[in-house]
């Protein structure tokens, strides 16, 4: 399962295409197990929708360090590679998969950063050990 996700998100890049809103409700399985990444508004990035919208942070959103650190900075120019953005979002997507743990705890939100030592936790959860540094 986890190489049909990371197929589908190759496919993506491979055609110069970003999500940036990679979280587990915007995966879906087809009847012949082929992984889709679901893209509601697919004019719109997490990064762009937040900005624009002034919306609430969506706890269940898999948002990476890169796009917190222009949020926090108020940028309304996207300063972030959308595919290290994906490639950290499908790597947490994968990471709910394999706990169905939530992942509110693995964010500060106050401060907009990912807390390594809740993903290294979740991580020993999965059985794979740790690969965030504190």
């Amino acid at each position: 399962m986890t190489n049909r996700m990371v197929s589908a998100l190759a496919k993506l890049q491979y055609h110069n295409l970003y999500h940036t809103n990679i979280r587990p409700k915007n995966l879906l399985i087809s009847k012949e197990g082929d992984f889709k990444i679901h893209w509601t508004n697919y004019h719109y990035s997490m990064y762009d929708y937040l900005i624009s919208q002034n919306a609430p942070l969506d706890a269940k959103a898999a948002l990476s360090p890169e796009i917190l650190d222009c949020l926090l900075k108020e940028n309304t120019e996207a300063d972030f590679n959308p595919l290290f953005a994906d490639v950290f979002s499908l790597g947490l997507t994968i990471l709910y998969a394999g706990t169905l743990g939530d992942l509110d705890d693995i964010y500060d939100w106050n401060h907009m950063v990912v807390k390594p030592q809740r993903v290294n936790f979740k991580l020993t959860l999965f059985g794979v050990g740790t690969l965030v540094r504190s």
